[in-house]
């Protein structure tokens, strides 16, 4: 859809940042491992995961996980915000411990400002090929992440401030719209990934530049895109016997 049905409901929503699911868990022994951390990108958020874990097998695909996440702003503008995601992830053997972490992800969030409350929905794809030793795992994190569907209701004071969007009456709608719309709010991360793992327990940290190629917000307005870092720490557990 056009984005004049949306004008600064969408400037405001290019902030919105990536998140980072934890896929270190598949470096730990056992099928149910969970995470806890936080992650700024760069609004400061929570975070905690649970990853089910296949066991290892012979050939390329080593491992195989099923992963749920949930993520809350420690400051939120309005209301109670969230960020729910369910996705896969696996584990690449490409030569000895040359291997790569990837995974993909479908979310489900909640943000809101003075402008309205929205949701969002769309995907995510991780990819961490590098160096996976005994203990230590380097890698480089490459992910993108697109948003296509969003549910928009205005607040009054939207409504209000913007009830005449076209005093020439060019325009189809004389006030901001409720509804879900499209958009392509697309985000591109690049960094580096860093774990420390023992056979129950890992620690990763995860930091580098993220980049929006949107034409709106940094081509038309520069100042209202987002930060260019992102950053997560997390630490992870496995619950199993073994």
């Amino acid at each position: 859809m056009k984005h004049y049905k949306l004008i600064i409901p969408l400037l405001l929503l290019f902030q919105l940042s990536a998140k980072a699911q934890n896929f270190f868990g598949l470096l730990n022994n056992g099928n149910h491992i969970v995470s806890a951390g936080s992650n700024a990108n760069p609004s400061l958020n929570a975070n905690t995961d649970y990853l089910y874990a296949f066991e290892e097998r012979e050939g390329s695909f080593q491992r195989f996980g099923i992963i749920t996440q949930a993520n809350f702003p420690i400051f939120s503008q309005q209301g109670f915000d969230f960020d729910f995601r369910i996705g896969a992830g696996a584990l690449i053997v490409f030569s000895n411990q040359f291997k790569a972490l990837t995974g993909v992800t479908w979310n489900f969030s909640r943000t809101a400002d003075l402008n309205g409350r929205y949701y969002h929905s769309g995907f995510k794809i991780d990819f961490l090929p590098g160096y996976y030793g005994n203990k230590w795992a380097f890698a480089p994190h490459l992910a993108l992440n697109y948003q296509p569907f969003i549910h928009i209701k205005h607040s009054d004071y939207a409504k209000n401030a913007f009830k005449d969007l076209y005093p020439n009456n060019n325009g189809k709608y004389t006030s901001p719209q409720d509804g879900w719309f499209s958009q392509n709010n697309l985000t591109l991360q690049t960094g580096i990934g860093v774990a420390y793992f023992q056979a129950k327990w890992h620690l990763n940290l995860i930091a580098g530049f993220q980049h929006q190629p949107n034409k709106l917000g940094l081509i038309a307005l520069p100042d209202i895109g987002i930060l260019p870092f992102y950053g997560g720490l997390n630490f992870g557990y496995s619950i199993a016997d073994k």
